[in-house]
């Protein structure tokens, strides 16, 4: 028998962790990410095999479109309800596109040629049921894929101008300086550790880097990164708009489990949990 105990998306990655010299993959968990799951892990084991539950994570059931075509909806299995949209642990994950988003809380709806169905809101309608409400409503005689999990936390602002950074433990750094304060919305970004940036721009044109310090200075906002990180050496330019995004695709859904944790974030060397449950 296989008990399915569900997704570590919303652990930290390796991205933030250290290994003579140099970081982790983010594919992989940090070392308190490890030791989070692992204790999610145990709670499933032991609500199975010494509560005797039928566990089953959060998981959708059944995904269906409205009559009128302007919405989607999805109902769950949810290990204990209600569901929430929690946008304080992780950032919500969204990427603007037009008039609505191109994903939003996780959640992207396509076509069966792959084009994306802008998303206008979601909102939860029961316990165990959310909505999703489109831009516009969905062609007749295509099929449509409901999808969960993407990077995307959303803009982070232009880049207003590019300077030297201070050299870091013998690496070199570059700072990306906007014209405005890090938005509210992604805090938890800078509670986690280390995020990506990317100008978004296509093909060759493509410039990414994952940001391991930020300051805020006279309404200003300053990211930085090691030379050596950024990808393929690809610089960025000013005028530049940056989105962000995690080391993992991730979604703000979960049910409401009351369980504490057990364990705490322990490795002080990033991010601000530390000492925290």
């Amino acid at each position: 028998h296989i008990t399915m105990v569900g997704p570590h998306y919303m652990v930290a990655s390796a991205l933030n962790s250290r290994y003579a010299g140099r970081y982790g993959d983010p594919i992989h968990m940090s070392a308190d990410g490890e030791r989070w799951f692992g204790e999610q892990v145990a709670k499933v084991v032991h609500r199975v095999l010494k509560l005797g539950e039928a566990w089953q994570p959060l998981r959708p059931l059944k995904a269906w479109i409205a009559p009128d075509r302007a919405s989607v909806l999805v109902e769950f299995h949810v290990p204990r309800p209600p569901l929430v949209l929690d946008e304080t642990f992780l950032p919500r994950e969204q990427l603007v596109r037009g008039e609505g988003y191109h994903s939003l809380y996780g959640f992207q709806v396509r076509n069966s040629a792959g084009a994306v169905s802008a998303i206008k809101a979601i909102e939860l309608e029961s316990p165990s049921r959310l909505r999703i409400q489109l831009v516009s409503p969905l062609q007749t005689g295509t099929g449509f894929t409901l999808s969960y999990g993407l990077p995307y936390a959303g803009q982070v602002g232009k880049i207003a101008q590019i300077i030297m950074g201070p050299v870091i433990e013998g690496q070199p750094t570059t700072e990306l300086i906007l014209n405005q304060q890090f938005d509210p919305q992604l805090k938890p970004l800078l509670a986690e550790g280390a995020f990506f940036v990317a100008n978004m721009e296509a093909g060759d044109a493509y410039a990414q880097a994952p940001i391991r310090h930020v300051t805020e200075s006279e309404r200003k906002t300053i990211l930085r990164f090691e030379n050596r990180e950024l990808r393929k050496n690809k610089p960025f330019e000013t005028g530049q708009t940056l989105t962000a995004y995690r080391g993992f695709p991730f979604g703000n859904l979960r049910d409401s489990d009351p369980e504490p944790a057990i364990y705490q974030f322990a490795d002080p060397g990033y991010g601000t949990r530390a000492g925290e449950p």
